[in-house]
């Protein structure tokens, strides 16, 4: 592959929060608190909530005891209290 310089004029600024973060597309969504990544699932209500993968032994994928792996998180990575 090829490689085509870009001029500073052709950058434009990226702004604060991307639309494909908040909307949880094409970006994966992670904690605020830790950085692990998390996983989308359905919550008792219905709505769409981030959970760290394999939560249920206490611990985040990287084998962490973390406070937040078992709280559910918004699009944003946010502890949803």
């Amino acid at each position: 592959m090829a490689a085509y310089p870009i001029s500073a004029n052709d950058l434009s600024a990226a702004p604060a929060e991307s639309p494909s973060r908040a909307a949880g597309v094409n970006a994966p969504v992670t904690c605020s608190a830790c950085g692990c990544r998390l996983d989308a699932t359905v919550a008792r209500d219905g709505s769409i909530v981030y959970r760290h993968f394999g939560s249920a032994s206490g611990r985040d994928a990287r084998g962490c005891a973390v406070a937040c792996t078992g709280a559910d998180h918004d699009v944003q990575g946010e502890i949803l209290h």
